[in-house]
């Protein structure tokens, strides 16, 4: 997953209601710590792992497309 854009984790380059519900089903998942490398769920703080703050800020850009 590491090679698509932040936020994309279904990989088909658009940020969605899809991507939505997998980091819902992530949120606070100790089992689906992201390498530090590897920022497809982590969007904001660095911490390896899906938080409330992950999620809005997914929601900022909910509906763009991958750069």
């Amino acid at each position: 997953q590491c090679d698509f854009c932040p936020g994309d984790l279904d990989g088909d380059g658009f940020l969605g209601t899809s991507d939505f519900l997998i980091m819902l089903g992530l949120l606070g998942d100790t089992s689906s710590v992201c390498f530090p490398e590897c920022s497809t769920f982590d969007l904001v703080g660095n911490n390896m792992m899906v938080f409330v703050d992950d999620l809005l800020t997914f929601l900022s850009l909910f509906g763009t497309p991958c750069p």
